[in-house]
């Protein structure tokens, strides 16, 4: 159902939430805005994990697809944003803008910003998914 993502013109996602740390750095919050991808109903789901995680999902065209339910996530949802670090700064990986530009190894990008988070800056994980609506 991929031939189903478009430029939407439903209203953006909003949501905010501190950026996980560990110990006392302190990062600040994050606010996103954003639109959906989807042309029908979805919403916007925001996954928090502890670390490690597991997270099982494959690429799709240009989304990036959840495969098997997890805690948070399920099937159908699609990863629009994860933490990342780079070295010890945060910011949040735009999964759909990497997936777009559809060159070789942009799904080897995702799973990067996934894996950078490896527990060295923050306890936690932030992912948010997009979630088609029956």
């Amino acid at each position: 159902a991929s031939s189903d993502v478009v430029e939407s013109n439903r209203a953006n996602f909003a949501c905010s939430f501190e950026i996980p740390k560990k110990g006392i750095s302190e990062y600040g919050t994050v606010n996103m805005n954003f639109k959906p991808i989807l042309a029908t109903d979805s919403e916007l789901v925001m996954a928090t994990y502890n670390l490690p995680f597991g997270l099982t999902a494959e690429p799709k065209g240009r989304v990036v697809v959840v495969t098997k339910d997890g805690e948070q996530e399920r099937v159908g949802d699609i990863l629009r944003f994860t933490l990342q670090w780079n070295q010890n700064q945060p910011a949040m990986f735009d999964v759909c803008k990497c997936m777009e530009r559809q060159l070789q190894g942009s799904f080897d990008e995702v799973v990067k910003a996934l894996v950078s988070n490896d527990g060295t800056y923050a306890d936690e994980i932030v992912m948010i998914f997009e979630r088609p609506l029956e």
